[in-house]
């Protein structure tokens, strides 16, 4: 079967050019830096030099777990790192701003969380600082940017069509039976997912009855599983177990 999506992967891939691969550090040891930031970043080839947190323990694990060089004590140690030029701010809305405006005065280019901040005047004073310092600041709004979104642009681009697609929803959408037999689908689920809900995906491998050995589950929201199936291979070993028992 000919590879229809091949195009598509080729026109939404990542490519980091070397100008823009400069130094970052971060604000924020939380888990969007230590289970999607940081992983990016390394996919990448960007380089991060150290991390801040309130909290230097856990600073510390973050630092260890992505084998960066540094933690930084304060921001201002961060601001006053000349090999620095941008600062990934990973922290709640309501603390923001007040990190962000000492970092352009430093000349930094900011990377922020959204939303800016939970006052509209203070976003609109942050904005027109950064203009002010002449630094570029962007709000992570990264679902303009993921590979689903692209994807959709290339596809409609390159002329496809709902109902071109059409053949395709069993494999794209879950259905009431499986488009593949049981014995070849492997399940991971996240107990304390929000976004696949828990209940509703062990409802799925229930009705599609997959056998237990590929059927796993841990104690992790959405944001986790990526870390965790970097740690433990488990579902990609029973997979290539699967794929291999043709």
């Amino acid at each position: 079967m000919p590879d229809i999506f091949a195009p598509i992967r080729e026109t939404v891939a990542i490519r980091v050019s070397e100008r823009h691969k400069v130094p970052i550090a971060i604000v924020g040891a939380g888990e969007i830096a230590d289970l999607a930031h940081l992983p990016a970043y390394a996919a990448h080839g960007l380089k991060v030099v150290g991390i801040h947190d309130l909290d230097k323990v856990k600073a510390k694990a973050v630092a260890e777990r992505h084998g960066l060089s540094r933690v930084y004590d304060s921001v201002d140690e961060i601001a006053r790192d000349r090999d620095v030029a941008v600062v990934d701010i990973a922290v709640f809305p309501w603390v923001q701003c007040g990190i962000a405006a000492p970092l352009l005065d430093a000349g930094k280019h900011l990377l922020c969380q959204k939303p800016i901040s939970y006052d509209f005047d203070e976003a609109v004073r942050l904005v027109k600082h950064a203009e002010k310092c002449k630094r570029l600041m962007a709000v992570n709004q990264q679902l303009r940017f993921s590979e689903s979104v692209a994807a959709t642009r290339a596809m409609v681009k390159a002329g496809w069509s709902r109902e071109m697609l059409a053949h395709l929803s069993r494999l794209i959408d879950p259905a009431g039976e499986p488009a593949l037999p049981p014995s070849r689908i492997v399940s991971v689920l996240g107990r304390t997912d929000r976004w696949v809900p828990f209940d509703d995906g062990s409802a799925m491998v229930r009705q599609w009855r997959l056998p237990e050995a590929n059927i796993f589950s841990y104690q992790l929201g959405h944001l986790g599983m990526p870390m965790q199936l970097m740690r433990n291979a488990a579902p990609f070993e029973r997979l290539r177990q699967v794929l291999l028992s043709d």
